[in-house]
């Protein structure tokens, strides 16, 4: 079996390892799709995390995959289901909290436990979620996008009720895409508008957009901003604050670099008395992870046409290496083959 061993920024590599036996409430794996994550490649090719952040050397937690084995107290489980990855390992009996980040006492698969980028992966029973047949199974690497972008959506409603007309998505990757998505069905009466990079990647795509450099231009104030871009750059969080309307609220999805300080304009977010949220993974108390499942189930939100490449597992290595001079991707899908 293969999988992909991480050592730290640019020092990674497949690596041969025989299956084991499950743990008595582990479940056994055989990975056919994995979704690429933004937050894996700043580690692959950008910014090896700190000391004890990440406690596996096996990244990835965008997972599918066939159950081909189960320890004994794994009741409810068959050999051969098809099944998801929630890579928190969260307990039915866990206590609700706001973001699984937040808890210190709870399991990552793909930080603190080995994660997805393996021909075989073992995960708690806790992380495994069944899929029926009515979802794509290559549209469930997306579940955990969705699940972020509920999450970060359900403070839409709670902070800002029903004061919305403008709303501002910054960004064109995938989970930017999807919050679009989400927020066209859930407020068709608004003007949605998603800030992009590049024209060529979204343009087929049914999307109300404007290129970044527009969004000063568009003489609209959003009541809502969600900047998805992140990186090691202040621009798209203060062209928030700048585009923002008095008591704007701003979530901030980006996925930043490690202990990274950004130059914001702090006065002006303040003279608004806007609101700049951060978030990061989801939640239990508005089951995001299980909400996410429902919309693809039900057909209620579209996520195939995202998929801009479909890479056979045994090439995975060579194409994360060679990922920046890849312009036109929204995501990458890697194919594990039997």
């Amino acid at each position: 079996m293969q999988r992909i061993f991480y050592k730290e920024k640019n020092d990674f590599f497949f690596e041969t390892f025989e299956k084991r036996k499950c743990k008595n409430d582990e479940i056994e794996i055989e990975t056919r799709y994995l979704g690429l994550c933004s937050s894996d490649i700043l580690k692959f090719l950008k910014q090896t995390p700190n000391k004890n952040y990440i406690n596996t050397n096996i990244l990835g937690h965008e997972i599918m995959g066939v159950i081909s084995n189960f320890g004994e107290n794994c009741e409810g489980f068959s050999i051969g289901d098809k099944v998801v990855v929630n890579p928190f390992d969260v307990a039915l009996e866990h206590a609700p909290c706001e973001s699984f980040s937040l808890c210190n006492d709870i399991k990552i698969v793909g930080r603190d436990i080995d994660g997805g980028y393996s021909e075989v992966v073992y995960v708690p029973k806790n992380c495994v979620y069944k899929l029926s047949d009515n979802i794509n199974y290559e549209d469930a690497i997306f579940i955990d996008d969705i699940a972020v972008a509920l999450h970060g959506i359900n403070y839409i409603k709670e902070i800002k009720k029903n004061n919305i007309e403008n709303i501002a998505v910054i960004g064109d990757g995938p989970l930017g895409i999807i919050c679009y998505r989400i927020l066209k069905s859930m407020y068709s009466d608004k003007n949605i508008i998603l800030f992009a990079k590049h024209r060529d990647k979204i343009k087929n795509l049914g999307i109300n957009y404007l290129l970044f450099d527009e969004i000063k231009k568009c003489d609209i104030k959003f009541d809502v901003i969600l900047e998805t871009v992140g990186g090691k750059q202040s621009d798209t969080l203060n062209t928030s604050i700048e585009v923002g309307n008095n008591n704007c609220l701003i979530l901030c999805y980006g996925v930043y670099a490690f202990n990274y300080l950004a130059n914001i304009n702090i006065r002006t977010l303040f003279y608004k008395q806007g609101t700049l949220k951060g978030i990061n993974s989801y939640c239990n108390i508005h089951n995001d992870f299980k909400k996410a499942l429902d919309l693809l189930e039900k057909k209620d939100i579209q996520v195939n046409d995202l998929i801009s490449y479909r890479i056979d597992f045994l090439s995975s290595v060579e194409y994360i290496k060679n990922y920046e001079n890849i312009k036109d991707n929204i995501k990458t899908v890697f194919e594990v083959k039997k």
